[in-house]
């Protein structure tokens, strides 16, 4: 998904017009210093790049992810059925009857789709809750440190939140209905009762993963790649 790349490092481009909101530094004036800035990157400067590439970066990967498609025609995110069905799809593929099985896995990345927004106040929380210490420690910690400090954050809550939306944008959508009816024809009866909540737990974990996913290109590219370090305070914190 190159476009999320490309639009989350222009809209760092911006971060000079925000605020920390914690009281911790004024960035508009950390911004304003940095092109004099000398010597070795302060904690403060740390914290507030980390803090405004991260609250403009999550939400703009939810916005992408949540598009039309954001899910779906994304190889490397794409919600798959679970195992069991995805085994009968593929052979009723060779045979070309997988059209209800095929129509069940859209619905449930529409779903993903549907509920994606409902990341972005607990991203933003996450990270305007940082302390300096978690600044520094991202900061001097691998290449996708900040994106598993989101993730140790919210991702409990995330999964707990996610459901309930999903299961109304998948009841919205016609793909727990279409669920009963497919596994009905296709699998045990004594699998029709289970599959709602194997289908929503399946589409929840892939709605999460594809987030994280996403999150962490973009922390890579940000901390190893010139070209994104768009505004003289990324350059400095991590230009090196």
């Amino acid at each position: 998904m190159k476009k999320v790349m490309i639009a989350f490092s222009a809209l760092l481009s911006v971060a000079g017009s925000g605020c920390v909101t914690d009281g911790n530094q004024d960035f508009a004036r950390i911004l304003g210093g940095v092109s004099e800035a000398v010597g070795p990157v302060t904690t403060a400067e740390v914290s507030a790049g980390l803090k405004e590439a991260l609250t403009v970066g999550t939400q703009r990967v939810v916005d992408n992810v949540s598009s039309p498609d954001g899910y779906f025609m994304d190889d490397s995110i794409k919600i798959k059925l679970p195992d069991q069905l995805a085994k009968i799809q593929t052979s009723l593929g060779r045979v070309g009857m997988d059209g209800a099985l095929n129509d069940l896995e859209l619905k449930m990345n529409r779903a993903a789709e549907e509920a994606a927004p409902k990341a972005k106040k607990l991203f933003v929380s996450a990270v305007t809750s940082m302390t300096i210490d978690d600044a520094m420690s991202i900061f001097n910690g691998g290449d996708t440190a900040a994106t598993e400090f989101l993730k140790s954050k919210t991702q409990a809550q995330l999964r707990t939140e996610f459901k309930p939306y999903v299961v109304a944008a998948m009841g919205q959508v016609g793909a727990l209905e279409q669920a009963e009816t497919v596994v009905g024809r296709y699998l045990p009866s004594e699998m029709v009762s289970s599959v709602r909540n194997e289908l929503v737990t399946h589409a929840v974990d892939g709605a999460l993963d594809g987030l994280f996913y996403y999150l962490a290109q973009e922390e890579k590219e940000i901390r190893n790649d010139p070209v994104k370090q768009t505004t003289k305070l990324l350059k400095r914190v991590f230009g090196g």
